[in-house]
């Protein structure tokens, strides 16, 4: 009897938790996030980045393993066609030991894409205005490198949904305004200019899953997020 009399106030604490904890997120996932629907609210003019279309030809994806390893198939992708060599993501998985690992957050990323392009500068940035997202695409691009970026995308895995996802984009036209992507789900994408802009700042919120939308929703997802990669 007096295991009942403590029990059923700690089941009653719980679930006013519980329900607290589904009130939150109801509440949070009703914050209204608008997509964009043009290129109106750029800062800067486009029209002034010279050349109009810009595009890395060659450039190999490597699908990533499982539902989790992204991250390392992008540092496959972009290794290799750095390096100009084979370099499949499961040899990386076992060269640095991630078989446990699960996903990259971006410092991890920015550490091993390092340790692969030991001949590069690399520096991670997030947050950028819409605009210098562009400008610093179209720059890395001319320069012929690929640029990995972090934004979401159709999850395979997990359809309809799109979940957070590490990939390379590879071109840019600006006449078009389009943009080329390498999605290491293993397949090329070219999307309108806008819907990248949706994606890497995960505007459409309804697209993702409920927990993925609340954290969008709370701002605890970095967006419009890039790796630079220069020579030194």
């Amino acid at each position: 009897m007096k295991r009942k009399k403590w029990f059923i106030p700690v089941i009653s604490i719980i679930s006013l938790l519980f329900l607290s904890i589904i009130a939150f997120g109801l509440f949070i996932i009703s914050k209204n996030i608008e997509p964009f629907t043009d290129l109106t609210h750029l800062s800067g003019d486009i029209s002034k980045l010279e050349p109009r279309v810009v595009d890395i030809d060659g450039v190999k994806i490597y699908k990533q393993p499982d539902k989790s390893t992204c991250g390392i198939a992008t540092i496959s992708t972009i290794a290799s066609y750095s390096r100009g060599e084979e370099l499949p993501p499961e040899k990386l998985i076992g060269k640095y030991d991630l078989q446990e690992k699960g996903g990259m957050d971006y410092e991890q990323f920015l550490k091993y894409l390092s340790l692969e392009l030991p001949e590069y500068e690399i520096k991670y940035i997030n947050g950028l205005d819409d605009f210098e997202l562009i400008k610093i695409i179209h720059e890395q691009l001319e320069r012929n490198i690929p640029l990995p970026v972090f934004f979401g995308s159709l999850n395979p895995y997990n359809e309809p949904f799109y979940d957070f996802h590490a990939s390379v984009v590879t071109g840019i036209d600006l006449e078009k305004k389009q943009v080329n992507i390498a999605n290491v789900y293993g397949y090329e994408e070219q999307i309108s200019l806008v819907e990248f802009l949706n994606r890497m700042s995960y505007r459409e919120t309804e697209k993702y899953p409920f927990m993925q939308r609340i954290i969008i929703k709370m701002g605890l997802i970095n967006t419009n997020s890039v790796f630079l990669i220069k020579k030194k």
